[in-house]
């Protein structure tokens, strides 16, 4: 699991500064949900614990209704819910083993 979460990690420095993930999110700037972010680090930080629920809830919704055509909302969703997901992966490691996570 640590080198799947390097690697994400590593490539998620990349992804935000490519120009396509930035036209991308110039593009996020006509969903009223999304208008305010210059780049997808703005979504994380925006969409942290212990922020405001309500609005991590439509941004959220916003990134999970373009992500089937969007695969940079696709990939800001997943960077958004990584921590959750690697909380729930420990918790289950000793069902599904190692390898699978």
């Amino acid at each position: 699991m640590a080198l799947t979460q390097q690697r994400l990690d590593a490539d998620w420095i990349i992804f935000c500064d490519r120009a396509s993930t930035r036209q991308s999110v110039c593009a996020w700037k006509a969903d009223h949900r999304l208008a305010a972010f210059e780049n997808p680090r703005d979504v994380i930080v925006a969409t942290q614990r212990g922020r405001d629920a309500d609005r991590s809830e439509l941004i959220l919704r916003a990134l999970a209704e373009r992500a089937p055509g969007d695969t940079v909302a696709a990939r800001t969703l997943l960077q958004v819910l990584l921590p959750v997901l690697r909380t729930v992966a420990r918790k289950f490691q000793y069902r599904i083993g190692d390898d699978a996570l």
